[in-house]
């Protein structure tokens, strides 16, 4: 079957395409979603400034777990949009130490744009993606020919590229992906960003099978 944008929830969230899901990634996935569900409607009583708009966010696999790179918007405080970076032994402890370390909360029903490093997509992306399918299932994905955290953090004249700039270079959104890799015969892409001289470009496109990165197109 395909994915549509009313097809989504807790059911979509921990369904396993073929069938099963051991209990300990089951419980994994579940406690992403959570994470992501009280950031998207957010605490109640938190005055503004206590809030952070998540607009784009950065997930690479290291070798101790997950570092995720995080965009906040702009505000009337602050005219230029913010970057953060967190870690964690999974993605869950990574996004929950943002929290932790600044004393706020951020909040996703924003977030425009996921980009994975690499790395992340050579593991395999079927765990990594699965929160999103209930909160942000028309998010745009693309993969960085190095590390999330290079394209987001990506400056010119020491000013952050802006989170539209880059995502407007992406066209393929998560219903799109997940149709395309569940589609017989067909295989999931991802346009490849990379920097160059803090200019964020496309550069590519990502082959994926079973979720997982299998090569690279270089564009011609």
């Amino acid at each position: 079957y395909e994915m549509t944008s009313s097809l989504v929830g807790s059911e979509m969230c921990i369904r396993d395409r073929k069938g099963g899901t051991p209990m300990k990634r089951l419980l994994s996935i579940v406690a992403v979603c959570l994470v992501l569900g009280w950031g998207l409607f957010g605490p109640q009583g938190l005055e503004l400034h206590q809030r952070v708009l998540i607009q784009a966010i950065g997930i690479d696999k290291t070798a101790t777990g997950y570092q995720v790179t995080l965009r906040a918007a702009s505000t009337s405080q602050q005219a230029e949009e913010r970057l953060y970076t967190c870690a964690g032994a999974t993605l869950e402890q990574a996004l929950e130490s943002f929290s932790h370390a600044t004393g706020r909360e951020p909040l996703y029903s924003h977030t425009g744009l996921v980009v994975f490093g690499k790395t992340c997509a050579q593991a395999g992306l079927e765990e990594v993606l699965a929160p999103f399918y209930q909160g942000r299932p028309t998010v745009k994905l693309s993969l960085s020919s190095d590390s999330a955290k290079e394209v987001l953090s990506a400056k010119q004249d020491r000013i952050l590229a802006p989170v539209e700039e880059i995502s407007a270079l992406v066209e393929t959104d998560l219903l799109t992906f997940y149709n395309d890799e569940n589609r017989p015969g067909s295989q999931g892409t991802l346009p490849v960003l990379s920097v160059y001289e803090g200019q964020v470009a496309r550069s590519g496109q990502a082959v994926f099978q079973d979720y997982r990165l299998m090569g690279i197109e270089k564009a011609g």
